[in-house]
């Protein structure tokens, strides 16, 4: 089809399985896809994601192990800003229910995905959250709690292998027009 990217997730974890018993899931299907993604030249990014088996430091060890350039990360930055608690004072009670069986009902924060991850980045979702549900709003326009000066320039500047930049905005959810997508997406991307 012309795709230079295709983004996946390993975090879900419906059977109670271990965290071993996913990482060898994991790897046994990095190792039957990434011959697939070099015979047809798609960058392969796994998205950092909500639960334990998606943080930064899972996905490092496999791209560690991995050792690929048709291997990277899709960095999201809703998902970021869910797990990250810059102040020290989030609420538990407020997380959505998926985020809270997933962690046992404690979660663990980190607050350095997007440096973590920066050199590995290939594809990027952008969207905005209040920080404890994947609300999908509108990137840069203060519905949201990301720091955008600091996300749009470490991303731009700072992930040298940086392919696909793309909004992942719910437009119908969020009862935000196309138009309005249009316009302020390229500007918050030019502004910084």
């Amino acid at each position: 089809l012309g795709s230079k990217t295709i983004t996946f997730h390993i975090g879900v974890n419906h059977e109670g399985y271990t965290m071993n018993q996913l990482r060898g899931f994991v790897r046994e299907s990095l190792e039957k896809l990434l011959p697939y993604a070099e015979k047809y030249q798609i960058v392969m990014g796994i998205e950092n994601g909500i639960r334990p088996t998606d943080q930064p430091d899972e996905i490092l060890r496999y791209l560690a192990e991995f050792k690929s350039p048709w291997l990277g990360c899709t960095f999201d930055t809703g998902h970021a800003n869910v797990l990250s608690n810059y102040d020290g004072k989030k609420d538990l009670d407020k997380f959505m229910q998926k985020v809270k069986d997933a962690w046992n009902g404690q979660p663990v924060f980190e607050n350095q995905a997007l440096e973590k991850l920066a050199p590995h980045i290939v594809i990027t979702h952008v969207h905005d959250n209040h920080g404890y549900r994947d609300e999908h709003k509108l990137a840069g326009c203060g519905d949201g709690t990301i720091d955008w000066e600091k996300t749009i320039k470490m991303l731009k500047y700072n992930c040298p292998r940086l392919i696909s930049f793309e909004n992942e905005n719910s437009c119908i959810p969020n009862r935000i027009p196309v138009a309005r997508f249009a316009k302020v997406f390229p500007a918050l991307v030019d502004k910084y």
